[in-house]
């Protein structure tokens, strides 16, 4: 059964306000704003004194589900939500803004089915929705608190889901001003012959609270699995590094370091994206 939460609001605006401050270093790595929690993994924090203590772990990804849709279903962390259509936790992020403890959970939902269409299989090209949750903590004995939704942040993937969530890459957050932050969720997807490709997702926090999709960038592939020992072509991997930098404007520009599985191996190189506002997403120039 999800557990119960306490609603405070319906959804956050549509729209994300321009912010007029100025932008924020990075928190250091370690805080525990910069990592990634599970569904139902509890988080440390510091005292003022500088000893760990708890708090309530973050809410299960059916707590979320329902949050958004207003919809109990089955309390697990996938299922249908109306029209045929089916929504599926996809990530969790615990962080810190506004000097509160917050965690967004992010669900990814396929398209509607109706009819004779509800058994067909999506095409290549067909999109997932990407919505979310988001919950705030300002007493650990009072637990999480729902304090918005919104149906869609963007759309996301192919064949009606969203890309996977990379486990052996850990998030990149950016504190574009006290109260946006940029986030950079690695995935990967099969695309032909055994290939991997490695990405990230970019999603931005706006200074009222809303969220925004706001591209992809590439980070490498890897198409060892398909390559048959070297047989049926040289078997080659290439991770992507990403880092921000400062650009242009308030918000950042991001650099992908390309490097490859071996040294004499071809490949290596740098990749830069900037923001266009004109678009509100990250483009290669």
């Amino acid at each position: 059964m999800p557990i119960r939460i306490r609603l405070l609001s319906l959804c956050f605006a549509a729209t994300l306000a321009a912010c007029s401050s100025e932008s924020m270093q990075a928190q250091p790595r370690g805080d525990w704003g910069r990592e990634p929690l599970a569904a139902g993994q509890a988080a440390p924090r510091r005292t003022a004194l500088g000893t760990p203590s708890k708090i309530p772990a973050a809410p299960v990804p059916g707590a979320v589900i329902e949050a958004i849709f207003q919809d109990r279903g089955d309390g697990s962390s996938s299922y249908d939500v109306g029209n045929g259509s089916r929504a599926t936790f996809w990530f969790g992020y615990a962080y810190q803004v506004d000097g509160r403890r917050q965690y967004t959970g992010f669900v990814e939902q396929s398209p509607d089915h109706f009819g004779s269409d509800s058994a067909a299989d999506d095409p290549p090209s067909a999109k997932a929705t990407l919505t979310q949750a988001t919950f705030v903590i300002d007493n650990a004995r009072a637990g999480w608190s729902f304090v918005g939704a919104q149906r869609s942040i963007g759309e996301v993937g192919g064949r009606g889901q969203a890309d996977a969530i990379d486990p052996s890459r850990q998030p990149v957050m950016h504190v574009v001003s006290p109260t946006r932050l940029l986030l950079a969720v690695p995935t990967v997807a099969a695309i032909e012959q055994g290939t991997v490709q490695k990405n990230y997702e970019l999603l931005l926090r706006g200074d009222k609270g809303a969220w925004l999709h706001i591209g992809t960038v590439n980070a490498g592939y890897d198409d060892r699995a398909g390559c048959d020992g070297g047989r049926a072509f040289p078997c080659t991997s290439m991770r992507g590094r990403l880092t921000f930098e400062r650009g242009t404007g308030e918000m950042p520009s991001i650099r992908i370091a390309l490097e490859p599985n071996a040294r004499d191996a071809p490949g290596a190189g740098m990749a830069t994206y900037r923001f266009d506002p004109t678009t509100s997403s990250y483009r290669t120039r």
